[in-house]
């Protein structure tokens, strides 16, 4: 099959890119709102260094889960890009490593323009994580640590690198605003993943947390993924406003997300209670999106004092 720009594209799994750029553009908000500081350039190169980087890791997986066998067996769902014939392994290999080069580079470029070089440091530990949640010699998702590392590299770091390139300072309300739900969502896709390869993993001898976590703790973990993000902002709602923040910030947080997790999330429980696990991941990152942009009038109405 000749190699085209749509199936490089498509390797990449663009449709998980919703929860790390939405993650970034937040956090890049919340630098704006915070210290009326913002640099669109710097917003733009950490959205594409995200984007890189994400697609890195991604690709990664694909071939690493390749190379150990395990997309060779899987018979429902799961990744096609080189079992399918889409594209070879070396083509995957050329192309995560283009792209880690690519997300690398740009953040050398933001590390320059913000002088602060001692948070490539954190580039550098967030690229080995990714790398390694699927490659060897650690394998994270091999001994069931790939949730954990997902939701720090997804949610909390992330967040606090886009914010840092905006302000040069780190701030803990943007980190536990957007960074901690954010992560949540994300720990939640990939266990949906894993639960669906259960068996095609283990036939490669790779045990994640799926295969710790059998009917019915499987079930509670991913409620406790999609429901904890709710709970979470309800309580930093009900912070804010014994703080003195305006209503605007805890009528989205407070209310309308419960709205979004019956519209969104509950059917995606109900398929994975039923076992239909034909392209639930994509939905649940999809899903990220409009709870995401419910938490835009809490950081852009709220004063900002009341926001520390």
């Amino acid at each position: 099959m000749p190699v085209t720009f749509r199936s490089l594209v498509l390797a990449t799994r663009p449709w998980s890119w919703s929860m790390t750029i939405g993650n970034a553009v937040l956090a890049s908000l919340g630098a704006w709102k915070l210290s009326h500081s913002f640099d669109f350039l710097n917003a733009l190169l950490a959205i594409f260094v995200v984007l890189f980087g994400h697609s890195a890791v991604n690709l990664t997986n694909s071939y690493w889960d390749f190379i150990s066998g395990t997309d060779k067996v899987k018979k429902d769902g799961g990744d096609k890009t080189i079992a399918g014939g889409i594209l070879t392994p070396k083509i995957v290999r050329i192309e995560y490593q283009v792209c880690y080069l690519l997300s690398g580079l740009l953040s050398l470029v933001l590390v320059y323009r913000v002088q602060a070089w001692g948070i490539a440091a954190i580039f550098v530990a967030m690229g080995v994580l990714g790398y390694m949640y699927t490659a060897p010699p650690v394998s994270f998702k091999s001994i069931a640590l790939g949730e954990l590392i997902v939701f720090f590299l997804v949610g909390p770091l992330l967040t606090l690198t886009t914010y840092f390139f905006q302000t040069g300072e780190i701030s803990p309300f943007v980190v536990l605003y957007a960074g901690i739900p954010v992560g949540f969502f994300s720990a939640g896709v990939l266990f949906c993943n894993n639960v669906r390869d259960r068996d095609a993993d283990r036939s490669a001898r790779i045990y994640t947390l799926a295969h710790a976590l059998t009917a019915p703790y499987d079930r509670a973990f991913l409620l406790l993924c999609l429901v904890l993000p709710y709970l979470y902002q309800a309580w930093l709602a009900c912070r804010f406003f014994i703080s003195g923040a305006t209503s605007a910030l805890t009528i989205p947080a407070l209310f309308l997300p419960f709205v979004v997790l019956f519209a969104f999330h509950w059917p995606i429980y109900r398929d994975f209670l039923q076992g239909k696990f034909g392209g639930l991941e994509e939905r649940l990152a999809q899903s990220c999106v409009p709870y995401l942009l419910l938490l835009l009038p809490g950081i852009l109405l709220s004063p900002s004092e009341t926001l520390f």
